[in-house]
């Protein structure tokens, strides 16, 4: 008996890609509620990336910023509320940096300690 002939197709990939629609999105006949007076806040800092950012702008060598005063002053300015600001640090091993590992601590204490 003698086997068939195997068919092999063979096509170009497919794209995955794809193209936006372009449309709109549209809510058509949803109430959405009032914008509120007043915006209430929660502020989220990266501390390295805000340190890192202000060391290229300005030169700063250390970190000299006030999270609090900082989220205040930005929220003032656009009239919302802060309920609550959030300082997110990391700080390395003391056998990875021995500098930075010391000088993050008192830093760190003062911010948890205002809240």
């Amino acid at each position: 008996m003698e086997a068939e002939p195997s068919i092999i197709s063979i096509s170009a990939p497919r794209s995955t890609r794809r193209k936006a629609s372009g449309g709109v999105i549209s809510f058509l006949g949803a109430l959405l509620p009032a914008e509120p007076p007043t915006k209430r806040t929660v502020a989220f800092i990266d501390a390295q990336n805000l340190f890192h950012a202000a060391k290229e702008a300005f030169g700063y060598r250390h970190p000299n910023f006030d999270p609090l005063k900082l989220a205040q002053t930005i929220c003032k300015g656009l009239m919302w509320s802060v309920e609550s600001t959030r300082l997110y640090t990391g700080v390395p091993a003391p056998n990875d940096d021995a500098f930075w590992n010391l000088s993050g601590r008192p830093s760190s204490r003062r911010w948890a300690a205002r809240g």
